[in-house]
């Protein structure tokens, strides 16, 4: 679209993204429990708005996916098809260009409490009761960021590439009452 053609548009309609957004969120609320069926499948469209250098836009759409992460650990116990899709997406339409700097999607590891782990070493134990642990009652989360130590090298990318391993500590443990909480301590 021309930059004419683009000004003529909002001089006549003004801009109707967090408009139309709205409404989506409005239709994605009243499906209630159907939501489950969209998921991971509208994990893209959902996510190609969030990435439209708006800021408006980005904050309405966040709990849509918290929305979908609730329902897909609801029926599934996990986020394997969600995250997929997500990664796979996140990496077409960033390539393509869409998104802005301010982007940056990080997968975090949540590390489970060592005094609840402690208390199964040496029993038997079923994985789901291990499996849960892992993941509930979490405040504590580490996150691994690659980056280049000096300058790379072109004919081995890898010699210069190191991991930063930072934990993040939440104010409450995961899961609990609101969707996020935020991060009170971080250690590199």
């Amino acid at each position: 679209m021309t930059e004419l053609k683009r000004k003529r548009i909002l001089d006549l309609y003004g801009d109707m993204r967090l408009t139309m957004n709205t409404l989506m969120l409005d239709k994605w609320r009243m499906l209630g429990n159907f939501q489950a069926n969209f998921v991971p499948g509208m994990v893209g469209p959902f996510l190609k708005v969030s990435l439209l250098p708006h800021e408006g836009l980005r904050k309405a759409t966040i709990p849509v996916f918290f929305d979908m992460m609730e329902h897909e650990w609801k029926y599934n116990k996990n986020f394997h098809r969600m995250e997929i899709e997500m990664i796979d997406k996140l990496d077409v339409y960033v390539s393509n260009g869409m998104g802005d700097p301010n982007i940056q999607s990080c997968a975090v590891e949540p590390l489970p409490d060592p005094n609840i782990m402690k208390k199964f070493e040496g029993k038997q134990v079923k994985e789901e009761i291990t499996r849960y642990c892992r993941t509930n009652n979490v405040k504590h989360f580490l996150l691994k960021r690659p980056f280049h130590q000096g300058k790379k090298d072109k004919s081995n990318e890898y010699k210069t590439l190191h991991i930063e391993r930072t934990v993040y500590t939440t104010e409450y443990q995961f899961p609990g009452i609101l969707r996020w909480f935020p991060v009170v301590d971080s250690e590199v």
